[in-house]
């Protein structure tokens, strides 16, 4: 569908919804389920019942932790004993859990009530957004990502039967010795249906290709699998724009997905423009999932309240008015693993209320902001130096760990990194030394790195700390 100018989408309702429904196809193993038919019905529950549901939900998760979980039953009971949930305004008095805490206590967070022997899938986060850490999730946790993936591709009207493209990190390309197939100097991998979707659903081919590829590669290779739907991280999704700005892009094209990061409002006018598509999002996080998908008719957010519950928060862990921007905490209600509660992603969204102009009523949140750093502008490869140190840095023991409050990486414009680390008094020389020992570039002339211990980090202007600054980087404040 291409499009030149904004179209006023009209309202969709549950039979509309059941009729997209019906164009996805379940394989014969997963015919009779009823997965996707509640999903597709909890979004139009009547606003009282919805808020009944997720209350529940949430008053089981709350006590389970209280109950199976070494670090919440100490920390809460440190605080005010048994958490009473009576209401979802009662979760602004639990606590508010960071990145750190889970890195420190890792161990204690987990839940004693599992089966012996029941499988724990751990998830890993970049850090390129945040403090990198590890969940461990039910299978049931994990499932939820490809039920939730169709809701999103429902919403976003994409046709199942076609081809399917992804421009993303390397190890989230389903890579094999069957399905990798040269394309001048690097490899693309092409499989006969969709990743994750099409192991419940009948879909189209998929074809996904490395974002290290050189641009100019992925503009050709575009060009020869002529896909209908594009995902790609939103960095890259702009930098593909910025390749076709001088060429026709493929005339099979049909809709893009951003991922990964946060596409900003000028990034989608951008990349809409020139490849003349709608341009889709979700907000998701490793530790949880795909929290929310952004809404084609109304804008907003849609929160999947069937893995989550969020809160827009001020500085003091209570509700934002409508309107104002705030740090966006989430609460996951379907991992019994590792529940996480009151999670702080480190980026900010804003707070809405009254009803979607979408017909749906699941809750919503407006526009998120912080999670997009300026990789373009930094020297070639040189973000790559970043993530393959909060790689390393993720692995620190938490006997060392424990000292770190807060951790910031500059890279000043005569290329020299400069790693900030405010820590806790009596930190062991141990901890400098693995930090050292982290810094492990995958080159023979690395760049250099200095450590410079700090009391602390100003507060930012815009209430988003940003682990990763640079000379380079010149995104305007968040008013």
């Amino acid at each position: 569908m291409r499009v030149n100018q904004a179209v006023e989408p009209a309202p969709t309702s549950l039979e509309a919804e059941k009729a997209q429904q019906s164009l996805w196809r379940l394989l014969p193993r997963f015919r009779g389920t009823p997965w996707f038919d509640q999903l597709l019905a909890n979004e139009f529950l009547p606003p009282d019942v919805q808020e009944r549901r997720q209350l529940a939900m949430l008053q089981r998760t709350v006590a389970r932790a209280f109950e199976t979980v070494p670090y919440y039953g100490d920390r809460f009971q440190a605080a005010f004993g048994r958490p009473d949930i009576g209401r979802l305004s009662d979760l602004a008095r639990l606590p508010v859990l960071t990145r750190l805490d889970i890195q420190a206590h890792f161990d204690r967070m987990q839940s004693t009530a599992l089966k012996p022997g029941q499988p724990m899938l751990p998830t890993q986060t970049s850090g390129s957004t945040g403090q990198p850490v590890t969940v461990l999730h039910t299978v049931e946790s994990r499932r939820m990502f490809g039920l939730l993936k169709q809701r999103e591709l429902r919403w976003f009207r994409w046709n199942p039967e076609k081809t399917l493209a992804a421009v993303r990190s390397a190890n989230e390309i389903p890579f094999s010795d069957d399905n990798r197939t040269a394309f001048e100097n690097t490899f693309f991998c092409q499989t006969p249906h969709w990743p994750v979707i099409g192991s419940c659903f009948h879909t189209g081919p998929f074809c996904g290709m490395s974002c290290t590829a050189p641009l100019e590669t992925q503009v050709r290779w575009l060009d020869h699998v002529q896909p209908h739907y594009l995902m790609v991280i939103a960095s890259k999704l702009e930098h593909l724009a910025f390749g076709y700005q001088q060429r026709p892009v493929p005339e099979t094209l049909e809709a893009a997905l951003s991922i990964s990061q946060e596409l900003t409002p000028r990034m989608r006018a951008f990349v809409e423009a020139v490849f003349r598509v709608p341009v889709h999002q979700n907000y998701g996080i490793n530790e949880v999932g795909i929290i929310a998908s952004r809404c084609p008719e109304g804008g907003r957010y849609h929160v999947n309240t069937e893995l989550c519950v969020v809160e827009i928060v001020d500085a003091d862990g209570q509700p934002c008015k409508p309107g104002q921007k705030g740090r966006l905490l989430v609460t996951a209600l379907a991992n019994d693993a590792m529940p996480l509660i009151r999670y702080d992603t480190g980026d900010l969204a804003e707070a809405m209320e009254g009803p979607c102009p979408c017909g749906r009523t699941l809750p919503s949140f407006g526009m998120v902001h912080g999670r997009y750093n300026s990789i373009v502008s930094l020297p070639d490869g040189y973000w790559n130096y970043w993530i393959a140190f909060v790689g390393n840095f993720s692995s620190m023991p938490s006997h060392l760990m424990q000292y770190i409050r807060q951790f910031q990486m500059h890279l000043f414009r005569d290329n020299i990194f400069e790693l900030r680390l405010a820590l806790t008094p009596g930190r062991p020389e141990a901890l400098i030394e693995y930090v050292k020992s982290a810094w492990r570039p995958d080159t023979d002339n690395p760049p250099a790195m200095r450590i410079v211990e700090v009391d602390g980090f100003p507060e930012p202007a815009n209430g988003k700390f940003q682990m990763f600054t640079s000379d380079y980087i010149t995104q305007p404040p968040i008013k």
